[in-house]
């Protein structure tokens, strides 16, 4: 019996091909297609305000200019593995897409974008897939696909707004871009990506679960270097910015008020933005306890959430 909500027609073309197809194998019309939950790896949606984006970071807005869906593989994802992100990439349009989509001419679909350590050579000939114009070398588009995007890391150009995306592949690609990361001068957005470096190949070395950590001896060597590179270049940069500030007021007030801009200074390029003014008040009471030397070391050496506990 068709449903009550079943159109004619489909109710009239589901009878007829039960009545055909019985006769050679087992018919069941409106089969329910139970599915597990899906997870994505990444899921990004850009700020409807649009800005510059900070240096390294120009190539990744770009691939998020739209709400985004990344699947980091570790090995060489083979076709099964490419379809299942379009499986993923169409569930997310049709539960978030708005009830009058063939009307909206500014609609866009969620993109998903597979980033691969190295060239999936049948997967991309299997999906049509071929260089993505406009796009960076090791960039591909498979637009029957729902324009799925993917990534080959070991293709990338070496330039600065790849690096991101290499340090995600293997062996000598990560390692390259570990030194590329090195060779920069410190800024907020190179402090961020130096910190994960550093948990993963220095702090994750010493973890009770060693399987958590993938294991290379020269990014581990490279991965101290940063580390030790971003306090020297922390410090220098607050004590820097703090002795400008402090040039414009009384030697006395002018060196307390040099260490906490110094300080606060060096907790931002920590934390990734500026610090409140409550947060502020409390840097400066650490301040009042010990030396500025001292403080900074702390600053430096505390993980964020730590860092976070130590401002309330």
């Amino acid at each position: 019996m068709a449903r009550k909500d079943t159109p004619p027609h489909d109710s009239f073309a589901k009878d007829l091909l039960k009545r055909v197809l019985k006769r050679g194998g087992q018919v069941e019309s409106q089969l329910e297609l139970l599915t597990p939950p899906l997870y994505v790896d990444i899921y990004y949606a850009p700020n409807p305000t649009k800005r510059s984006p900070p240096p390294l970071l120009e190539l990744l807005w770009r691939m998020g200019d739209r709400p985004t869906l990344f699947e980091i593989f570790s090995d060489t994802p083979q076709l099964d593995d490419c379809l299942d992100i379009v499986e993923k990439g169409l569930r997310w349009h049709r539960v978030n897409r708005p009830a009058n989509v063939g009307d909206r001419v500014d609609y866009l679909r969620a993109r998903a974008w597979i980033i691969s350590p190295g060239h999936p050579k049948l997967a991309i000939k299997a999906m049509e897939a071929t260089s993505a114009p406009g796009w960076p070398r090791g960039f591909y588009l498979a637009p029957a696909l729902a324009d799925l995007m993917l990534v080959d890391v070991a293709q990338l150009p070496l330039e600065p707004q790849t690096l991101i995306l290499r340090l995600l592949g293997q062996g000598e690609t990560r390692r390259r871009a570990a030194e590329e990361l090195y060779a920069l001068p410190s800024n907020q957005v190179v402090f961020a990506i130096a910190e994960i470096v550093n948990k993963w190949w220095t702090v994750m070395t010493k973890s009770a679960e060693p399987q958590t950590h993938i294991f290379e001896p020269e990014m581990l060597e490279i991965a101290g270097k940063i580390v030790e590179k971003m306090k020297i270049d922390a410090i220098a940069i607050g004590e820097k910015r703090g002795k400008k500030q402090g040039k414009k007021q009384g030697k006395k007030e002018g060196k307390a008020s040099a260490e906490l801009h110094a300080a606060a200074t060096v907790l931002g390029l920590r934390l990734g933005r500026e610090l409140s003014a409550p947060e502020r008040q409390r840097l400066g009471e650490h301040l009042a306890s010990t030396d500025v030397d001292e403080v900074l070391r702390q600053i430096m050496s505390q993980p964020e959430d730590g860092l976070l506990g130590w401002l309330r």
